[in-house]
Parts: C-alpha cells; sequence; structure tokens
C-alpha cells in the first residue's frame, strides 16, 4: 500500500520501515547471509526475502517471524518477485542459473522450475502472473509459467 518499506541487509535481515515517519518498525532475522531482495505479499501482511544463504523466507510482519523456508536452489538467491493476483506465488531466480516458482500451499518444491542458461540476475512477473521475465547473461527469456515454464522467446 505504499506505507511501509522492506529493506534486506548484508547481515541477512530484513528491515522494514514506516515511510511517514522514517521509523524502523521491524527486524526480520533468519537468514546466514546477505539478503539481497525482498518484497511484500499481495495482501501486505507478509514479506518474501532471497538471500545468499540459498533460500528464500516468508515472513509474517504483525509477530516478526518466518513462516516458511524455500529451499531449492544450490548458489545464491539473488532475485524474486512476489506476485500480485495472490499472496501465495512467490519465484526466486539464483546464480545456479535456475528460477523457481513456488506455490506456498505446496512448498515442499517448486512447482515450475525453470532452467535460465546463465546466473539469474533479475526476475518479473508480467501483469496477471502467468508469464516470467527472466535476466542473466546475455539473455533475457519470457516463460509461460501456466504452461509449465514453457519458454516463449529469449532475446
Amino acid at each position: 500500500d505504499g506505507k511501509l518499506l522492506c529493506v534486506g541487509t548484508s547481515e541477512g535481515q530484513v528491515k522494514i520501515f514506516d515511510i511517514a515517519t522514517k521509523t524502523m518498525l521491524r527486524i526480520l532475522k533468519g537468514h546466514t547471509t546477505a539478503t539481497h531482495r525482498c518484497e511484500f505479499t499481495a495482501d501486505n501482511i507478509h514479506v518474501a526475502s532471497f538471500s545468499d544463504d540459498k533460500s528464500v523466507g516468508v515472513w509474517d510482519l504483525a509477530t516478526e517471524t518466518r513462516l516458511d523456508t524455500l529451499n531449492f536452489h544450490t548458489d545464491y538467491v539473488r532475485c524474486g518477485v512476489t506476485a500480485t493476483g495472490s499472496s501465495d506465488l512467490v519465484v526466486s531466480g539464483s546464480y545456479d542459473q535456475t528460477v523457481a516458482v513456488w506455490d506456498r500451499r505446496t512448498k515442499e518444491e517448486p512447482v515450475v522450475k525453470i532452467t535460465h542458461g546463465a546466473p539469474v540476475e533479475d526476475v518479473m512477473l508480467l501483469p496477471g502472473d502467468s508469464l516470467l521475465v527472466t535476466a542473466g547473461g546475455s539473455y533475457i527469456k519470457v516463460w509461460d509459467i501456466t504452461a509449465g515454464g514453457r519458454m516463449l522467446t529469449s532475446l
């Protein structure tokens, strides 16, 4: 809703700030190394964090507790995004050259696994949350995640 800001730290924390008052409200602790990306979920009551400890965390803001730890990647998780249409959909990208699409309701493993072909530097869901853009190396690729992660184009 634009009233809060989440920031990852080199110590593996996620800090939550009130933008209007410039006050730190929460410190979410649990990652063991740097957290390079974090983002609020669609319901604005959870935060997803993406860390060099190779994991994705999903946090409850009210209790400051880690609700989910999503493990799949074998190298740094440097990017990620949450869906705008569902608080349960999270996408992570890693230097292991893979992208994982997670449904938090079935969190044991990703519902879609994509091999980008180079270390993944950024991921983005397009409006509607069914098309995914990945960037890494000298490639930008577009994937249809509703079709199981079928690549549509590579630029």
